[in-house]
């Protein structure tokens, strides 16, 4: 089970290990401006299949979450763990992007600090210092059994380490923080200039807490621009590549059909900035 919009990965995954895949939905909360968990509709989906074959094992959570840029809260992780604890469902963790905090009121919590048994979390230096290239990537699992479950069932799909990655993922850890936080206060810069840009616009309707993933609202996008080379039936992300000579992703590859991700397209912000101040020029009307 997971919880859409998802990094893709997250969906496809279920699919090619064999196995049944369970997706529910992230609800936006008007009175907080941000995307949560919509545990009703987790309980529900439960509940209507409780008679199927195959049960839920695992729940895939991101944290800090790709794309809608949400830092989960420690009472939205507590209910989760409870949630999972009453179905038997392990968790799965993704925490890549836990370095890469942009909003200051908010802390990343290890879900680790909320529950350790039953739990793999994963960590990479690969966003937050450029090193997806070196393919290295590790896991945290306390229990042995699970380990040893987990080793078992990486043999043949994961690459075995490699001592440039390992290398550069201790170089990164080690002597790195100081280049962080540069990134960070960077990151936060374009973060701000988004914000301000589009603000006529009104198509980042949302708070952003982390990560240089901006979830955008193209359907609003193309409310305002008028003429366009596109017509209606072709995804917002080709008519964006298109119309203004910028390729973001897909709204639709982060959710199952049919869904209103449709109308949504994500921004990497993890740029110069001049580059995305250019990108940012082409979808403001003149």
């Amino acid at each position: 089970m997971t919880a859409a919009p998802i990094y893709p990965p997250f969906m496809s995954a279920p699919i090619i290990s064999g196995t049944e895949r369970w997706i529910t939905h992230l609800r936006k909360c008007k009175s907080s401006n941000r995307w949560t968990f919509d545990f009703d509709q987790m309980h529900k989906t439960i509940n209507e299949n409780a008679n199927a074959t195959r049960k839920i094992g695992w729940f895939l959570l991101c944290n800090p979450h790709n794309p809608t840029g949400r830092v989960y809260t420690r009472p939205e992780l507590e209910e989760l763990a409870e949630f999972c604890e009453r179905y038997e469902i392990n968790i799965c963790a993704d925490e890549v992007h836990c370095d890469l905090i942009l909003d200051e009121t908010c802390n990343h919590i290890p879900f680790s600090h909320i529950k350790d048994n039953r739990l793999i979390t994963l960590h990479a230096p690969s966003k937050t210092y450029n090193l997806a290239g070196l393919a290295t990537a590790f896991a945290i699992i306390t229990e042995d059994k699970l380990r040893v479950d987990f080793k078992r069932e990486m043999r043949g799909i994961c690459a075995d380490s490699n001592i440039f990655g390992i290398t550069a993922m201790c170089a990164a850890y080690d002597e790195g923080e100081s280049w962080r936080l540069n990134l960070i206060e960077y990151l936060r810069g374009n973060l701000r200039l988004i914000e301000e840009t589009l603000a006529p616009l009104d198509i980042f309707q949302h708070k952003h807490e982390a990560t240089y993933l901006a979830w955008l609202n193209a359907e609003k996008l193309y409310s305002i621009h008028k003429g366009t080379k596109t017509n209606s039936k072709q995804r917002f992300a080709d008519r964006i590549l298109v119309d203004f000579d910028l390729g973001f992703n897909a709204g639709e590859d982060f959710g199952p059909s049919p869904t209103d991700y449709s109308k949504y397209v994500r921004l990497n912000f993890g740029c110069p900035r001049h580059v995305l101040e250019e990108a940012l020029s082409r979808l403001v009307p003149p």
